[in-house]
């Protein structure tokens, strides 16, 4: 059995700034497991031309049990406490009808601190373990796609495209947000740049040119 709660605000997208707020708790009485999480999502309409799209979510739980590792034959659950911060911004610029840049900018966190470890039985029950390896995570992606659009006939563009990547995933636990995000970068890096074109030709023009060209009449 379990007992939750949630709510959430939308106001008006026709504004300047409209917002988007959730959140959501939830107790599970068998586990004595509580956990919640909140987003806020704004838009800013700066002008016809330029909208930001930011985005913050957090979600925490405690004292939750999900699946750790394999030990031998054994498969190794864990009492642990999670949390999950996801932060994000989305621009989009709008050069005319034809041509815009969209920005995504994307940082998803990710903490697991094990605090007890269990033998999953085959009743699916837990039982006590001597394991006990160190089997925290502290895991962060951080990206960045930048896309150039121009459509130059229909149906057909050029893009333009940028992407950064910063992985990282380890067991040294850093719960404060900043700090973690500022070792983030001690990282490597990966950068793409793509150039494509797509260009449909009309199969029914091309007849009609072909056509044209044979009868020297026309």
């Amino acid at each position: 059995a379990d007992y939750s709660i949630d709510g959430f605000i939308s106001s008006d997208y026709r504004k300047v700034f409209a917002i988007d707020v959730n959140a959501e708790g939830r107790y599970v009485t068998e586990w004595d497991n509580f956990r919640y999480n909140f987003s806020i999502r704004p838009r800013w309409r700066v002008s016809d031309r330029l909208i930001f799209f930011p985005a913050l979510t957090i979600a925490n739980s405690f004292d939750e049990r999900g699946f750790t590792t394999f030990s031998d034959d054994d498969i190794i659950f864990a009492r642990r406490n999670r949390r999950d911060i996801t932060t994000g911004l989305t621009a989009n610029l709008l050069f005319n009808e034809n041509m815009n840049v969209t920005f995504r900018g994307r940082h998803n966190w990710s903490l697991v601190e094990n605090k007890e470890f269990f033998n999953l039985n085959t009743d699916g029950g837990l039982d006590e373990t001597a394991f006990n390896d160190n089997r925290d995570i502290n895991f962060n992606i951080f990206n960045i796609d930048v896309v150039y659009r121009w459509r130059f006939a229909p149906s057909s563009e050029i893009n333009l495209i940028w992407k950064n990547q910063i992985f990282a995933n380890d067991n040294n636990l850093e719960f404060n947000y900043f700090t973690n995000f500022s070792d983030l970068f001690s990282n490597d890096q990966t950068n793409i740049l793509t150039f494509k074109i797509l260009y449909f030709l009309d199969y029914q023009d091309i007849r009609r040119t072909r056509s044209t060209g044979a009868n020297p009449g026309n």
